[in-house]
């Protein structure tokens, strides 16, 4: 019995991980997001509708994208106007920040928080 009461408290305590990943619902990254990076070049604002994904750049770049989110997964999906494919990870998900492993190209993690409407 003792072997299984410390197998149960293992798996309770890496159920309380400091990594857990909230829970990614559509609505949620629906609106404007703006790089935590103030001096990000790519990237530096994206914008989410219903299926469609608008990110900017530092200079006039516009990158458009079809997008869904993977909820067992906690995966975003984009896809470019060239029907190319990329994954990322959404580590953080909430009304204010929104932070993924990495996003379309960069390879870094990448934060951003709700844009404040003017």
């Amino acid at each position: 019995m003792n072997n299984f009461s410390y197998f149960l408290s293992i798996l309770l305590l890496s159920s309380c991980s400091s990594n857990a990943v909230d829970v990614v619902e559509h609505a949620s990254v629906t609106g404007k997001w703006e790089n935590a990076n103030q001096t990000a070049v790519f990237y530096r604002t994206l914008a989410f509708s219903d299926s469609s994904a608008v990110f900017t750049s530092r200079g006039d770049t516009i990158y458009r994208f079809k997008y869904y989110i993977d909820q067992p997964s906690h995966t975003l999906w984009l896809t470019d106007v060239f029907n190319k494919r990329l994954s990322a990870k959404i580590i953080k998900s909430d009304r204010d920040s929104l932070v993924f492993n990495n996003l379309w190209e960069l390879n870094t993690k990448q934060r951003f928080s709700k844009s404040k409407e003017k």
